[in-house]
């Protein structure tokens, strides 16, 4: 839905924003923090955002952009940071979002090595660690996938870095001549990556799961379209697009609302969504063989819960609400069932369409599963298995086995509003 520009000889809102830019631009070099805002302007809003997303890229989804920057936002609300895997196709365009921002409250990379937060080569200071300097501030990686494909003990290093980063604490000793180091910071991070991550969800799942995901959304002819129309404009967009965020955040530390009230149902919703969608993400691992060497043991929802609610809130700041609302709900949900892998969800969406349509009393068989999902038998036998092993569902039978959720599973996702989709409903109706 576009943005109506005539208000009767006014600015437009794309002027008005045009202005707010050129008042931040005037401003530059501005200390860290915030910037002034000329008499009779406003500050930059959603709205004026996306005018101009929309001016200069092909946005196939608001919801979307709602929250990237509201990721962004988090920075400047207190409790745990918010990081986001920004997930699609290579060409999605991922990498443009991650583009847009820059400017003194953000610090961007291409990719990151184990030596990239804190180093411990022989001659570096704390003046050359980045982990320090990004304490209060958004850490953009726009190829996290180079990390997956790169050496596999450099990965693990990064994890284990990421993991004590997200903490807020790093600490390490090399030998190599140069004295320990240890540091406090914390800072939101957004990645662009490819679906790729799903082949390698047992780094951060071992782990313990950091990020929150979005699935960017988007029309493939749409996409197409839009970058043949910007052919030899891409500097000069990614400039204007750059100026606006760097003032919108620049901007941010002054209006946002740090007290956002979240009310009671959406704090019970919240806490269910947490504890079923922290479950059914969990990775069960298995060797080439597919046998599993270790009993899964489910994830528990705490971390994703407090990212949920700051989510939420930021949510709300960035539509221009002092409360959270259904809306803001349901955006939180969808990027938390994201978080779940890929393969995975058309398997509860056909348990959960065969609640609806039977309830109780007519579980599923593995084959009647693996045609409604239309994926190979043996996958989704093994799919089964895994959400059995993490007490998410109940087995029946010997030689034919059948599934559905235990009692528990079903409440949390009655309660999360986690319903089944229409299409795998109608699938399901025509079952004998």
């Amino acid at each position: 839905m576009g943005w109506d520009t005539e208000n009767d000889g006014e600015l437009s809102p794309l002027e008005e924003a045009e202005q707010i830019v050129a008042t931040y631009l005037a401003s530059q070099p501005a200390p860290a923090g915030s910037i002034a805002v000329a008499p009779g302007q406003t500050y930059l809003t959603r709205k004026h955002i996306l005018i101009c997303l929309r001016e200069h890229l092909n946005v196939a989804d608001e919801e979307d952009v709602d929250v990237i920057f509201s990721v962004a936002l988090g920075t400047f609300l207190p409790g745990e940071p918010l990081w986001c895997h920004l997930v699609k196709a290579p060409g999605g365009g991922k990498t443009e979002y991650l583009r847009m921002f820059s400017g003194p409250h953000v610090v961007s990379r291409d990719s990151i090595t184990p030596r990239t937060l804190v180093s411990g080569l022989k001659g570096t200071t704390a003046k050359d660690d980045l982990y320090p300097r990004l304490n209060g501030k958004l850490f953009i990686v726009k190829d996290f996938g180079g990390i997956l494909s790169g050496k596999r003990d450099d990965a693990k290093a990064i994890f284990s870095q990421l993991r004590a980063a997200y903490d807020g604490y790093m600490e390490g000793s090399w030998g190599s001549g140069i004295p320990d180091k240890s540091y406090y910071s914390r800072f939101g991070m957004m990645t662009g990556v490819t679906s790729a991550i799903d082949m390698n969800r047992n780094h951060e799942g071992i782990l313990g799961e950091r990020f929150m995901r979005l699935n960017l959304r988007g029309n493939r002819v749409a996409a197409i379209k839009s970058a043949s129309e910007g052919e030899g404009h891409e500097d000069e967009v990614r400039e204007k697009l750059r100026n606006i965020v760097a003032a919108f955040l620049a901007q941010a530390g002054e209006w946002i609302e740090k007290d956002v009230l979240v009310e009671q149902r959406f704090i019970d919703q919240l806490n269910a969504l947490a504890d079923i969608v922290s479950q059914l993400r969990t990775p069960v691992i298995r060797d080439h063989t597919h046998f599993i060497r270790v009993m899964p043991d489910a994830e528990v929802g705490t971390r994703l819960v407090k990212q949920s609610r700051k989510l939420a809130k930021a949510l709300a700041n960035w539509r221009g609400r002092s409360i959270v609302s259904m809306e803001d709900y349901l955006t939180v949900r969808r990027v938390a069932l994201d978080g779940i892998q890929g393969i995975r969800r058309p398997v509860i969406d056909a348990l959960q369409a065969a609640d609806t349509v039977f309830g109780r009393v007519r579980p599923l068989s593995t084959k009647e599963i693996a045609t409604l999902c239309s994926q190979p038998y043996n996958t989704v036998a093994e799919l089964l298995e895994d959400l059995w092993l993490l007490h998410i569902i109940d087995r029946e039978g010997t030689a034919t086995n059948t599934w559905a959720f235990k009692d528990v599973s079903r409440d949390l996702l009655t309660r999360a509003i986690i319903d089944p989709s229409p299409e795998m409903i109608s699938r399901v109706q025509v079952i004998p």
